[in-house]
């Protein structure tokens, strides 16, 4: 949604419409739920293990990325957009590649380990978004 002048020749402001969940089906979380099971079970099987880390201080809460709420709402996006979605769409990662999210602020924490790239991987990384606070 753009906000325009009464000229229509200058933005004044925009508020894009959130990036929306991916539609996953029953069968395609109990296929990544049991693919971590495996991978905990058995780390040898992973092909390749991402740590993706996002800062959640204070700083992140500037609004200066065009069509995002703040830094914040970008990072988890454009990492569940250009990081997540890229490889399922071109078939670069399956679900024994894997990925970990650290967030730091004043105090750091593993939010999660080793979870297998998926929709639901996706998702979770944009339910993050969605619930953030600063720390």
């Amino acid at each position: 949604i753009f906000i325009v002048s009464n000229d229509l020749r200058r933005e004044v402001t925009a508020f894009p419409s959130p990036l929306a969940l991916a539609p996953v089906e029953a069968s395609d979380r109990k296929e990544h739920s049991n693919a971590k099971l495996v991978i905990e079970h058995k780390p040898e099987l992973c092909v390749s293990h991402s740590v993706l880390v996002i800062d959640r201080s204070g700083s992140m809460q500037t609004h200066d990325i065009h069509l995002h709420r703040d830094r914040l709402t970008a990072a988890y996006s454009i990492t569940a957009m250009e990081f997540i979605a890229e490889q399922i769409f071109s078939n670069t990662a399956n679900n024994s590649d894997v990925v970990s999210l650290v967030e730091f602020g004043k105090t750091t924490r593993v939010q999660f380990e080793r979870e297998p790239v998926s929709w639901a991987l996706y998702n979770k990384l944009l339910n993050r978004r969605d619930k953030s606070t600063f720390k």
